[in-house]
């Protein structure tokens, strides 16, 4: 019954077919983005040469740039999603195994022996990963108890900082451990999440009735924000995408990108460092915030767009047709400026069949 609900909901009618209607259904449109997420991961190390990869639906990786972990990555095989922290980056298998390349030094790469993962993620120097009955497994630097979470149960999703660890149950409550100093595990409270995401020394909860919770509220201000259907978290801003299709954001206005706020017909944003990347319900990309290596300025001419992602110093789309786009200093330092503001990189195909993709990932999201 739930593959044919699947069917239904992922049919190849469905959410294309909001574009052409009188009113913009920016929370479906969001929804059918979201299955994108999993595709682009990118680097968290600007002290490193920073690097992106992309799974593509065989489960293939590419990596653009040149940190110290692509030449194992691009190894890896039937891969469902990656994660990088500091030193290190891990990769989650379709059988629930897991792949750890890089920095060992904290044991954070002591992942050979985990099996039936369902989702995992690379804090700053440790490992977290959800196993299929709920309970959480971890591994790597423990100096504040980010690993401690051995006790948790019913966990739906992990996020991790630079050292805290932080869990959704199934019941909407949220766990945390680690590091507390700047009270980013201070959620015992929090009910009613829907998604939450630790980031760095904060933690973000998305509720369902569409407001949102942060803990670090004296340097991002969320107390007013409702309606939001999905949010984006930097190392300096905090984005918001509300229901209508506009953007709301609280935190540093660096070099411009509280811009963003005036936006609309927005489905999608992305923020990491300085720069805040939108797509728009017509397959155009916007951007506002610090454009150096063109970053923001070079994706006004990029359209069929079906998603966004903002890096630390580039942002990359992926077209409807599965090929992938780039712009700003990776890109810049591998090809060239210009070289790839228009013209797709060489070999990367993220998918054939964009429908198929949608109606796949949309599946394992409901059975999951």
């Amino acid at each position: 019954m739930l593959i044919n609900s699947a069917q239904e909901i992922f049919s190849k009618a469905s959410v294309s077919n909001n574009l052409f209607a009188k009113k913009i259904d920016y929370t479906s449109l969001n929804r059918e983005v979201s299955y994108f997420r999993r595709a682009i991961a990118q680097d968290l190390n600007a002290q490193l040469s920073p690097a992106t990869a992309i799974i593509t639906s065989e489960g293939n990786v590419h990596v653009l740039g040149s940190n110290d972990f692509r030449d194992y990555m691009v190894k890896w095989t039937d891969i469902v999603s990656i994660s990088y922290g500091i030193y290190h980056s891990v990769g989650l298998h379709h059988n629930g195994t897991v792949s750890a390349c890089g920095s060992n030094d904290f044991s954070q790469c002591d992942v050979n022996t985990w099996d039936d993962i369902t989702e995992v993620i690379a804090g700053g120097y440790h490992t977290v990963g959800i196993r299929g009955n709920g309970k959480i497994i971890a591994s790597g630097l423990n100096m504040d108890g980010q690993c401690d979470v051995s006790e948790w149960e019913e966990v739906v999703q992990i996020s991790a900082g630079i050292r805290h660890t932080v869990g959704l149950k199934k019941d909407g409550s949220v766990v945390a451990t680690g590091r507390n100093v700047e009270g980013q595990c201070n959620v015992s409270d929090w009910t009613n999440i829907a998604r939450v995401i630790a980031f760095n020394a904060y933690t973000v909860g998305l509720k369902k009735d569409g407001t949102v919770l942060c803990t670090q509220s004296h340097n991002f201000d969320v107390s007013d924000w409702t309606d939001i259907i999905d949010i984006s978290t930097g190392f300096e801003e905090i984005i918001g995408l509300k229901s209508d299709g506009t953007v709301v954001i609280t935190g540093a206005n660096t070099c411009g990108s509280h811009e963003c706020s005036k936006w609309d017909n927005i489905i999608w944003v992305s923020v990491l460092n300085a720069h805040v990347v939108g797509l728009k319900a017509d397959g155009t990309v916007v951007c506002a915030g610090y454009d150096k290596w063109g970053q923001c300025s070079n994706v006004a001419d990029w359209e069929d767009i079906c998603y966004v992602s903002a890096g630390l110093g580039d942002t990359f789309g992926i077209k409807k047709d599965g090929t992938v786009i780039s712009t700003g200093v990776i890109t810049f330092k591998i090809f060239g400026i210009n070289t790839n503001v228009q013209n797709p990189i060489p070999g990367w195909k993220v998918f054939d069949d964009y429908e198929e993709y949608i109606y796949q990932q949309g599946k394992e999201v409901l059975l999951k």
